[in-house]
């Protein structure tokens, strides 16, 4: 028995290196372009800071197509800006267009997938759409800083 579960796992190892195999077959470099960068960026959940500070490493070692622009990341906040309202005396931030935020991000809005999560302490306060299946990140809601619970 224990003869078939090594060799049940050494063919899907086999079965694993052939598709890894199938994936990069041409022996030159790759030099990412723009939406590659964008890509890898978020799987990689960067700052802005750091995106910056690995776009520009890359572009000064050469190994980034000529058209990627290292500034890109700098606002990168302003395409989801117009969603937000700013309301006085609490300086509380709210998304005032939810549907308009998820068209933007790319994800079909259904409310019953999401459910909305509230964090408040002495000092600050937050709001967060978490999706049912954590399939989707958290989505901001609103926030503030100088809301106090009450």
């Amino acid at each position: 028995m224990l003869e078939s579960l090594s060799s049940a796992s050494a063919s899907e190892e086999e079965d694993r290196d052939a598709d890894f195999d199938e994936i990069s077959t041409s022996k030159e470099p790759h030099f990412p372009d723009q939406k590659e960068m964008d890509d890898l960026i978020r799987s990689m959940g960067l700052t802005k800071e750091n995106s910056e500070l690995l776009t520009s490493r890359l572009k000064e070692w050469h190994l980034l197509d000529p058209t990627c622009k290292v500034t890109k990341y700098r606002k990168r906040h302003l395409s989801f800006a117009s969603f937000f309202t700013i309301s006085q005396p609490h300086s509380l931030c709210y998304c005032s267009d939810i549907f308009g935020l998820f068209n933007e991000i790319g994800i079909d809005h259904d409310p019953s997938d999401w459910r909305l999560f509230i964090d408040s302490s002495v000092k600050s306060f937050k709001a967060v759409l978490l999706h049912n299946g954590n399939e989707f990140p958290s989505i901001p809601a609103g926030h503030s800083v100088h809301m106090k619970e009450e």
